[in-house]
């Protein structure tokens, strides 16, 4: 899966793409057709990150970058970590997603997310530190799980 979405990536010439675990109902539990999180981090020898919370941030450039609260440190090093960056919130010195791409480069980014599954409260910490014109680009863009979810 991570191959075909950086396929996606450079054809949306993305810089970066964020995939959230929560759907467009914004349920946290969610149906099995609306695993946009565990699909996006399935690899060949693993099943993905089954947690009910997370992020991931993949990066056109370097390693994708999956959020994970405490729940989930174990299961996301388990899973995960030969593919991703596990960056374990609430530990000293790990940023939250919008504050880890915000730190990440000083170039224009395009960044693609899909803002149908985000609360406006969650949309706005990633819009706020992104829409700065000198720092990073946002596009809202939707993601493309019909064909690969």
């Amino acid at each position: 899966m991570i191959e075909k979405l950086r396929e996606e990536m450079i054809r949306h010439e993305l810089d970066l793409l964020i995939v959230v675990s929560s759907d467009e109902h914004l349920n946290e539990y969610l149906p099995v057709q609306n695993w946009r999180l565990k699909a996006s981090t399935v690899t060949e020898s693993s099943s993905g990150f089954s947690g009910s919370a997370g992020t991931v941030v993949f990066c056109i450039e370097g390693r994708p970058q999956l959020f994970v609260d405490s729940r989930y440190h174990l299961q996301a090093e388990q899973t995960c970590s030969e593919n991703f960056d596990i960056q374990k919130l609430g530990n000293e010195g790990v940023l939250e997603p919008q504050k880890w791409i915000a730190a990440q480069t000083q170039k224009i980014l395009k960044v693609g997310a899909d803002p149908f599954v985000m609360s406006p409260k969650v949309w706005r910490r990633y819009e706020k530190p992104l829409a700065n014109p000198d720092t990073l680009w946002f596009q809202q863009l939707p993601i493309w799980w019909t064909q690969y979810g």
